[in-house]
């Protein structure tokens, strides 16, 4: 229905009247209708024009009906163009169809014009750094508040005075509101949709399907690329195009670029048209031919996805990536490679499985549960997200406070996918044996699914207990696997949980019944109580902790830590003077008598933080750093008793291994606690056995008693034990769930001490740094020139040494500041653990300074505390790495020469250790033949934190010393 009436410049004009329900409200405006078009329809119960909410005000507030206000003639004889046709009103600009509607709402102008409309609301003050808050609002800059001047200008991310704290906040506001109102009304673009769903989905086969692994054979659409999919370039700028042809009997509706980001680097184009797309609605049934174009001035690598819109989901998607090399890091190209999901590249296959192709994470697989973790949810899997890296003006990559979180989401995304493609090295087929029950080296027994199958499968002993691969699965870093009948997974791939992996061959599977049913071929064996049966099986990385860690890295930059903590910058946030240091009071009666001068000056570092801290006043990190056997654990116990005196004080501890917390307590804090009557917080994993800890650590751990075992067990602090414990002891991966616990407070740690900070990845560091708040004091204490943390990747490696921990890339920043950074640095010089003359060498050769040794550790007869063996020999190498059978000789008479002369010496105490896998094996075949004795042979990954009384070092290929 329709009304006629006249605008004040005397034009006739009509309005459509829809009807009106009782549901229909005249207190407001339709939103979208005001931006151009509701995708409601008559189902809105807002007006879309103000001459539809005056007629429904005049007949909800008289007598009147409708019919009185309504000429029905219009609606019978006037076309109505003008209404029927898609007019934008931010824009101003008129589309004749939906799909022409739909084009302009992905456009840069129109999302241009919503962001004036925001702008044109009468601001004063400068733009917000962010039109997201961060946790806890938007704060002062505290070198503004203190000088009244602050050098960054206009480019500080901090507020310059209270009015500007007070515009930010209600822009940001006006901005949340903005966007509420787009999604509620269903003005986002194809684009912007189908990427928000992405972002909430478990299940992303559901929404998108990976075009490699459509079966050609079938009707389904799949595409034909002109070219390979992953492209490399040496130098820039670099230009690529791909022709692409769909074949389907089905009509493209629209394709489009999925991530808006690199838009100016990838673009579609039509057969015989120059006009840039970045979402295209097909203009016809016929579309069979696109182009995809790429362009890149600057070297990086460069990913974006093509979906295609056949009318239902899930929707067809084809991945490509470009990188520009140049100087910027060779591991982007090979990361790069490793990304598409191919299995095996490079790799020997383990003995009786063959390479084969890794499924994707789009694959359609029938999952055991769905993911719930908001976590998991958000930060996809490397095949399964899409994001690009750009590097500098000289191909290099740089730290920088926007450049940080990037960097540490590449990482972590580097690291998972070269773990995955190491993990993949076990997969491959199997003849597993099927049961009901099983029973575990430990005496634990294991039932099988209702309905299901235990499947025990049979692994390669040296495969499983020294490679990489078989490591991660004793690790427990893999929890599930995926099973099929075949290497093509049809007709259907299934996911398993891993119940338990027994060295040294045995992995245990749980498979549910819809998966015994299908996926299971045909048994063979001579009863049902032990059969076997050939499954194709591939183990999948548990991303847990990976997904755990990528929140952390933006959780630290939430919190504007990454200036103050990570890349320190002591303009805005100015170190203590020794002066200042020296004054601060300490209770003697929790000093030792052997404390340096080092030591002294870390614990007061942290009581004279504790009073910044409570004036809210921001200091930067504090390093400790030093060779093993310096008392670096001490120093931070002492220091950590030192603070918790003071009753406001809350020190959250967190170590990389859980043996590592133990001792914490176990040596310092346990008696401390009881003689001071200081509460202590020991926090465990729930998962975690009770007898895997000590008892003085269970003391002060958060226990239950389970209603299945009546058992003691391990839970979670509430937010009020944490509160009412002045130490928090744990684990860097449990730091995450400590901050989940806190809410996310701000004001929970007055300090957080990072122990063997050199052996965690800095991305598992920042999960105890993003527990900090504005005023936390961070400690960080380890050795940067010790064995770096492990990686799998080579992206850390290229990046450079000092990328690869918190605590090297932190020393390497204190270093390139100069004397300013003096302070924040302390090495602890006294070696209490090991022989003068070892120490001498370590510290005039590494540390370019004298390590003054204080234990009297006498050498092992007939050797010198520290004896080096040349051996002419040649090394060989092959897939499992370098060996030399000459330095294996002379290990063996290295062992003879110490049984001869110490015939009662422990041999357990010795340890004999190789970076080279193959080295290792060969000095363990030699072991039972020579009559060695129970020495401890091992890779140096895997010692990390032992002590042994004697330690043969075969180097292998050494060329220099």
């Amino acid at each position: 229905q329709g009304r006629m009436h006249s605008d004040p410049d005397g034009t006739q004009q009509v309005s459509v009247i829809r009807r009106l329900t009782p549901q229909s409200r005249t207190d407001a405006r339709c939103v979208s209708a005001l931006l151009g078009f509701c995708r409601r329809g008559t189902k809105c119960n807002l007006p879309h024009s103000s001459v539809e909410q005056q007629v429904w005000q005049l007949v909800q507030s008289t007598q009147l009906r409708m019919a009185d206000l309504v000429d029905h003639t219009v609606s019978e004889h006037a076309p109505l163009e003008n209404a029927a046709r898609y007019f934008c009103q931010v824009c101003h600009m008129a589309c004749a169809t939906e799909g022409e509607f739909s084009i302009h709402l992905d456009s840069d102008q129109h999302l241009q014009a919503i962001l004036c409309s925001i702008e044109k609301m009468g601001w004063k003050e400068r733009a917000p750094p962010s039109p997201h808050p961060p946790p806890g609002g938007y704060r002062m800059c505290a070198t503004f508040a203190r000088w009244r001047h602050c050098p960054r200008g206009s480019r500080c991310d901090c507020a310059h005075s209270s009015s500007e704290i007070e515009e930010w906040t209600r822009r940001a506001a006006a901005w949340e509101e903005q966007v509420h109102l787009v999604k509620e009304n269903g003005l986002q673009s194809f684009r912007d949709e189908l990427r928000a769903e992405w972002q909430e989905t478990a299940r992303e086969s559901d929404l998108l399907q990976d075009e490699e692994f459509i079966n050609k054979t079938s009707r389904q659409p799949y595409l034909i690329c002109s070219g390979v999919a992953i492209q490399v370039f040496d130098k820039k700028p670099a230009t690529h195009s791909w022709d692409i042809t769909v074949a389907t009997d089905r009509v493209l509706r629209r394709a489009c670029l999925f991530d808006p980001v690199l838009s100016n680097y990838f673009w579609l184009e039509l057969p015989n048209q120059r006009l840039k797309y970045q979402v295209l609605d097909c203009p016809s049934s016929t579309l069979t031919q696109l182009r995809l174009c790429f362009n890149g001035p600057c070297f990086g690598q460069f990913k974006q996805w093509l979906v295609m819109d056949f009318g239902r989901k899930p929707y067809l998607v084809k991945k490509f990536q470009v990188s520009v090399q140049g100087l910027c890091l060779q591991s982007l190209a090979s990361t790069g490679a490793a990304t598409a999901p191919r299995g095996g590249g490079g790799h020997a296959p383990a003995d009786g499985v063959e390479t084969c192709e890794r499924w994707s994470r789009l694959a359609d697989v029938e999952r055991r549960h769905v993911e719930r973790d908001s976590d998991m949810i958000e930060y996809k899997p490397p095949d399964a997200s899409i994001g690009s890296i750009t590097c500098g003006a000289m191909g290099k990559l740089q730290f920088t406070e926007r450049s940080y979180a990037p960097i540490m989401h590449y990482l972590l995304q580097a690291e998972e996918e070269a773990k995955v493609s190491v993990l993949h090295r076990l997969s491959g087929d199997y003849q597993a044996e099927l049961r009901a029950q099983h029973r575990s080296q430990d005496g634990h027994q294991y039932q099988a699914p209702f309905g299901g199958q235990l499947a025990v499968l049979t692994i390669d002993e040296a495969r499983l207990m020294d490679s990489e691969e078989g490591q991660l699965l004793i690790n427990q870093e893999s929890s599930t696997a995926w099973i099929a009948q075949n290497a093509t997974g049809l007709p259907k791939i299934f996911e398993v949980t891993i119940l338990q992996v027994e060295p040294p061959s045995r992995v245990v599977l749980a498979i549910s019944e819809s998966c015994a049913r299908h996926a299971l071929s045909p048994c063979r064996g001579a009863s049902t109580a032990n059969r076997t049966c050939s499954l194709h099986v591939q183990f999948q990385l548990d991303r847990r902790q990976i997904c755990y860690q990528h929140a952390a890295v933006d959780e630290v930059v939430r919190r504007g830590l990454v200036p103050r903590l990570l890349l320190p910058d002591l303009h805005r946030f100015p170190a203590p003077g020794p002066s200042q240091l020296d004054r601060v009071y300490l209770s003697r009666s929790l000093l030792l008598p052997s404390f340096s001068r080092a030591q002294l000056q870390v614990i007061r570092f942290a009581v004279h933080a504790l009073e910044m801290w409570k004036m809210r006043q921001s200091m930067p990190p504090l390093l400790i750093y030093g060779p093993w056997g310096t008392g670096k654990t001490l120093t931070f116990a002492h220091a950590a008793m030192q603070v918790a005196l003071d009753r406001s004080a809350r020190v959250l501890i967190c170590t990389h291994t859980n043996s590592a917390a133990d001792l914490f307590i176990e040596r310092y804090l346990d008696e401390f606690s009881t003689r001071h009557n200081i509460r202590l917080c020991r926090v465990y994993a729930a998962s975690r056995s009770t007898r895997s800890s000590s008892a003085a650590a269970r003391r002060h751990a958060v226990m239950s008693t389970s209603m299945f075992t009546f058992d003691d067990q391990f839970r979670l602090p509430t937010l009020g034990e944490l509160q009412s414990a002045r130490i928090v002891v744990s684990t860097l991966s449990m730091a995450h769930t400590i901050r989940k616990i806190g809410n996310n407070s701000q004001d929970l740690f007055s300090h957080v001490f990072i122990d063997e900070g050199g052996q965690a990845m800095e991305p598992e560091s920042l999960q105890a740094v993003a527990c900090a708040g504005p005023s936390t004091c961070l400690l960080v204490a380890g050795d940067h020139l010790q064995m770096h943390c492990s990686l799998s990747s080579s992206f850390a490696q290229e990046v450079g040494g000092d990328a690869q921990s918190l605590l090297t890339r932190t020393y390497a920043h204190f270093m390139s500041l100069g004397p300013r950074a003096g302070v924040l640095k302390s090495l602890l010089r006294e070696n209490f653990r090991s022989n003068e003359h070892i120490v001498d060498f370590v510290g005039s050769t590494f540390y370019e300074q004298e390590i003054a040794a204080k234990a009297d550790v006498a050498p092992k007869s007939p050797f010198k505390a520290l004896h080096f063996l040349n051996v002419e020999g040649q090394h060989s190498h092959d897939h499992d790495g370098y060996s030399n059978a000459s330095e294996v000789d002379q290990v063996l008479e290295v062992v003879k020469k110490l049984r001869r002369h110490s015939p009662y010496f422990d041999l357990r105490r010795v340890g004999i250790i190789s970076t080279e896998l193959k080295q290792v094996r060969l000095i363990r075949q030699m072991r039972t033949s020579s009559n060695m004795g129970p020495v401890d042979i091992q890779r140096i990954f895997n010692v990390q934190g032992q002590e042994f009384e004697v330690l043969i070092l075969s180097t292998v290929a050494t060329r220099h010393m």
